[in-house]
């Protein structure tokens, strides 16, 4: 049984360290200037900072939906491991209760979310202490439980 830690793009980490940190990361959509883009995948940091700039308003965010989460959530749960999923906080977003809607359709216990009440650096370093966590051998409620505290 592996420990599989999912968080959400708002950590900032870059897509192209996924495989070597061993994690997943589900993509939020920003939508700048009336244009959708998936975050991470077609609008990287630069492009985005480029686009603030020249756009007239703020852009905005759009959370995952639960269907953003299930098949990932099953594929794993399903192969016999265990999730833990680090997400933006819910004040700043729905995402996190998406990741939880889509729990409650598969109905496991082998589902652990945090709902980090921060995003970028902050959310990140809590995604790098379950990485740290999981190769120390840690199970997957401790390694929760030391963040929700």
């Amino acid at each position: 049984m592996a420990i599989r830690i999912i968080t959400d793009s708002t950590s900032d980490i870059e897509r192209e360290d996924m495989t070597s940190l061993g994690i997943d990361i589900v993509p939020l959509s920003v939508i700048i200037d009336g244009k959708k883009y998936t975050d991470g995948i077609d609008l990287k940091k630069e492009q985005f900072y480029d686009l603030l700039e020249k756009s007239a308003a703020l852009p905005t965010t759009s959370q995952v939906n639960p269907d953003g989460f299930l098949d990932l959530f099953k594929k794993y749960v399903q192969a016999g491991d265990q999730v833990v999923g680090i997400f933006i906080s819910s004040k700043l977003s729905g995402t996190y209760q998406s990741a939880m809607i889509a729990k409650d359709m598969i109905g496991t216990d082998q589902i652990y979310l945090v709902d980090a009440l921060t995003t970028t650096f902050g959310l990140a370093l809590l995604v790098y202490e379950a990485i740290k966590n999981k190769a120390a051998g840690m199970a997957a409620i401790p390694n929760i439980a030391r963040h929700t505290s």
